[in-house]
């Protein structure tokens, strides 16, 4: 039967037949939803492997957000355009309705199960924001390539991470960041005060050596972790970060099965986690700075490194002279590249001897014939690196294999080490 689209009183009244379309002609005549979808991306869905959401969306309007204003009588529009990447619930919901557009087409018996587990990720949008949806939404595919994951039911430790940024600092940083006023805090100057070392109403000098010297000094001399009389400096409450990271043989579960065996330990015994820093099974990591690629088996400098690195190398290799504080730039920035570029090492000592015995950052050292060779040989070879180091197949003993464990708990905890059956114990020297 045809449908009735539009239904015209004085048309009726006339005896005249309403505006109708036929149903099949509708759907002749629309565009399908994913019809700017290439074939290698609908492959990449029919797979069941991971794809970015962002590559779904159409180029001319698929990162556009359209806003209206009303003035009066008059409708005004102003559009967004072009994000990098996904970074609101309206682009979230269009690249999954064109997901299910086509992973339907192979399983429609995953239809309501998909439906499910779109309204779960409104539900959570709406309670923790966008970068919730995106964290719990890109680690469950992710996660569901290699475990067939149910859609339909929640994964209980990805979505307590996900529910984590809420409380976390890029969670309110992004939201402060967003363009409504109403989400950007009306103390920012107070939030400001208080990104120093210690928070305000604290005696900085005594948290640092555990003494002011001024008797008219009223703000607080006490530790800031624990209250008590000391330096913060010295508190074995005081917070301290550790990176952990699992290794395993490739298209194995050992990884994943060690990383939620770490979160639960530490969640029973109760060591607070970064959950933002938190990153499941892959392939590709960055580890302080370096980008580790176990596939082809190399690490990456990022290129905004090698580039600043090449740009100071410009600047200082032809002065007769530099500042104390431009040479331990450039000696902080080769430092670092040498954790990728291991021989580069020994062409650093030479720089680090004109520092010695200096304090002032704004004294000049003369460059000698020595460093001037140094920064020749550094800028010769950024000029053509390529950023990447292959990894050395050397035969590599790990310590569970020689079984030595260590560790150190802090100025007042002391340390420990057990080798074998044998152990050891003790605690740091006062002096230290």
């Amino acid at each position: 039967m045809p449908v009735p689209l539009n239904y015209n009183l004085d048309s009726q009244r006339e005896g005249t037949t309403p505006i109708t379309f036929s149903s099949v002609n509708l759907i002749k005549n629309s565009l399908p939803l994913a019809y700017h979808v290439n074939e290698k991306i609908r492959n990449i869905i029919f797979n069941n492997e991971y794809v970015d959401f962002a590559a779904l969306l159409p180029q001319t309007q698929s990162t556009e957000e359209i806003h209206v204003i009303a003035t009066g009588v008059k409708l005004m529009t102003t559009s967004n355009s072009n994000p990098k990447a996904i970074s609101s619930m309206h682009q979230w919901n269009n690249a999954f309705d064109i997901f299910l557009s086509i992973y339907l087409t192979k399983y429609p018996h995953m239809m309501l199960d998909l439906i499910k587990y779109g309204n779960n990720m409104r539900k959570l949008g709406y309670e923790s924001g966008i970068q919730a949806v995106k964290l719990y939404d890109e680690e469950f595919r992710k996660l569901r390539v290699v475990h067939r994951l149910d859609w339909v039911i929640l994964h209980d430790e990805l979505y307590r991470l996900a529910t984590a940024i809420k409380h976390s600092g890029n969670y309110q940083q992004h939201s402060q960041s967003s363009g409504s006023k109403n989400s950007r805090s009306p103390f920012l100057g107070k939030t400001q005060q208080k990104q120093g070392k210690y928070p305000n109403g604290f005696c900085w000098r005594y948290c640092d050596t555990g003494m002011c010297g001024s008797k008219a000094c009223k703000l607080k001399h006490q530790c800031v972790h624990c209250g008590q009389k000391h330096a913060s400096d010295i508190c074995n409450k005081r917070p301290t970060g550790d990176d952990f990271v699992f290794v395993s043989k490739a298209s194995s579960k050992a990884c994943d099965y060690a990383l939620h065996s770490f979160l639960k330990l530490c969640k029973t015994i109760g060591v607070p986690i970064k959950h933002e820093k938190t990153r499941f099974p892959t392939t590709v990591l960055t580890i302080y700075g370096i980008e580790i690629d176990s596939n082809e088996m190399i690490a990456r400098l990022p290129s905004d490194k090698i580039e600043k690195i090449y740009d100071m190398l410009v600047s200082v290799k032809r002065r007769r002279s530099v500042t104390l504080r431009d040479l331990q730039s450039l000696i902080g920035l080769l430092n670092f590249a040498c954790s990728v570029i291991i021989p580069g090492r020994a062409f650093l000592r030479r720089l680090i001897n004109l520092t010695l015995g200096h304090t002032n950052p704004q004294f000049r050292i003369t460059l000698n014939a020595e460093a001037r060779a140094d920064l020749r040989a550094w800028f010769e070879f950024i000029e053509h690196f390529n950023g990447k180091l292959c990894f050395l197949f050397d035969n590599w003993v790990s310590s569970d294999t020689l079984r030595l464990y260590s560790d150190a708990a802090g100025v007042h905890g002391g340390f420990a080490a057990v080798f074998g059956n044998d152990w050891f114990t003790g605690d740091w020297p006062p002096e230290i």
